[in-house]
């Protein structure tokens, strides 16, 4: 085979031959037969034996206990209960911690944190997050809306927004620390409207408000306004928001009927779908991070600016991941979508 240790020795020999560096033998043989055919730290140990003069390609008796752990049972172990530390494992197995680390390793097992999602997804969630993809994937198929949809959400932008370093100090001494966040720190909702071309409308709310049916009606009407401006691009308005309370209630259905807008199948518990959760709002924390505001002007020039200055490919982006994003939950079967 090709890939077998001793015709990727033969081809590690050739390339010390021929004067190659170590690592320059394994990108030449990472590329002509896998990526991951041998690694940099292997060609420079088969290296240092060529250079000793001793050219065989058989591997030398390595000293040492033999393995006394089943490894069977070890990987039977881990299948049953991922979460097991090495030392709940050895316990198991009746051996040392680092036998248990030393195999685990060999057996090519990482330790990992799971991805931590919004909820706990129900198999009717799933069910139901599937149904939904399905039928929009069915309708961007014979009608490309995704140019005319308008995605709708809020959230909470606080004025301080200070993150914890690492920081270089003398053995002994003591980093310099960083105030914790208090409890009710001061902060602004921000409601924003936006799509494949951009943004919409966006607004603060006023302080110690939050969104209710009568709120969220008038700022649909604000924003019709400056729809109706911009109709000969938009065209047809596909209206998409999240299940919060004020955005289901009677008095904003009826508003969204009456304008002839046509909602967005979205189902609950998915931020995932959501192009403000998953993209805008992401862009938007990370740009966040270290920037202090004094007064509310402070914070609306910098919101403006954020939104301005983003090229109308980045908004397009955000809109058009989602078909992919529909298909990897039909094709999980509802799960949600990793985070990249």
């Amino acid at each position: 085979m090709l890939k077998s240790k001793e015709h990727i020795r033969h081809c590690l020999l050739y390339e010390y031959q021929q004067g190659n560096s170590a690592a320059a033998a394994a990108r030449n043989i990472c590329h002509a037969i896998a990526e991951d055919a041998v690694s940099t730290n292997t060609a420079q140990l088969w290296f240092g034996r060529f250079r000793k003069g001793d050219c065989s390609l058989k591997e030398k008796t390595k000293s040492g206990r033999p393995t006394t752990i089943n490894l069977d049972a070890l990987k039977a172990i881990i299948d049953d209960d991922p979460t097991l530390t090495t030392y709940q494992l050895a316990n198991t197995l009746g051996c040392c911690q680092s036998n248990v680390y030393y195999h685990l390793k060999n057996l090519h097992f990482v330790s990992k944190y799971g991805e931590l999602v919004p909820h706990d997804l129900t198999q009717e969630q799933k069910k139901m997050r599937v149904e939904a993809c399905k039928f929009l994937l069915e309708i961007n198929r014979s009608s490309a809306w995704l140019d005319q949809v308008i995605t709708c959400d809020e959230k909470w932008v606080k004025y301080s927004n200070p993150i914890r370093k690492r920081q270089w100090v003398k053995r002994g001494a003591k980093a310099a620390p960083t105030p914790k966040q208090p409890l009710h720190t001061k902060k602004r909702m921000l409601c924003i409207w936006w799509g494949i071309r951009g943004v919409v409308h966006w607004e603060l709310l006023p302080v110690n408000t939050t969104i209710n049916s009568t709120t969220y009606c008038a700022q649909i009407d604000r924003v019709a306004a400056k729809v109706q401006r911009l109709r000969p691009k938009w065209g047809k308005v596909w209206y998409q928001h999240d299940n919060a309370r004020p955005h289901v209630h009677k008095d904003v259905r009826e508003k969204l009927s009456s304008l002839g807008w046509q909602t967005v199948a979205h189902p609950a518990y998915s931020p995932d779908l959501a192009p403000s959760d998953y993209y805008l709002f992401l862009s938007l924390s990370n740009d966040l991070r270290e920037r202090e505001f004094e007064k509310e002007e402070d914070l609306k020039q910098y919101l403006d600016d954020f939104f301005n200055c983003k090229p109308s490919k980045f908004y397009s982006k955000g809109i058009e991941d989602l078909p992919r994003r529909w298909q990897v939950v039909i094709d999980s079967n509802g799960d949600y979508v990793p985070q990249n």
